[in-house]
């Protein structure tokens, strides 16, 4: 992920997490994330940073996740491993691929890169909304008096 940062013409700003190793013309915005005047000196956040949160959260899971969809085969064979009854349980367990992938040190390596990128660009966002208000608070910028 990389981060793009772009000025508009309608008093906001937007910044863009983009796919790595992508050009310019194949690049589009993974998130978009609007910075909003509405009322001043007030400064939303499109979508809410709680919001994005929860939603790459929710994706970071779900790729692990995906490997319970890939069963294990029977020992030196290609046939599906059968599920198998647990002494003490009344359900089974069918072994898949998942605990291999969430336990592999590259795959929890890789999540903690991204979960880091993820909070540079949070930590990005509030650090321009400070940079707003601090030139609100020097300047004047939202005083109802300098607008009209």
């Amino acid at each position: 992920l990389r981060f793009e940062s772009k000025h508009t013409q309608n008093h906001y700003k937007k910044i863009e997490l983009l796919y790595p190793n992508a050009s310019p013309q194949e690049s589009k915005p993974l998130i978009n994330i609007s910075f909003l005047m509405n009322s001043p000196p007030d400064i939303v956040i499109v979508p809410r940073i709680p919001d994005i949160h929860k939603s790459f959260s929710t994706l970071l899971k779900s790729i692990i996740y995906s490997a319970y969809s890939f069963p294990r085969w029977q020992k030196h064979s290609c046939i599906l491993s059968a599920a198998v009854e647990i002494f003490g349980e009344d359900e089974t367990k069918l072994y898949t691929f998942h605990d291999d992938v969430k336990d592999d040190r590259r795959v929890k390596n890789a999540y903690h890169r991204v979960s880091q990128i993820i909070q540079n660009a949070f930590t990005a966002v509030q650090q321009m909304v400070n940079e707003w208000r601090q030139y609100d608070s020097v300047y004047q910028l939202w005083d109802n008096r300098t607008l009209s």
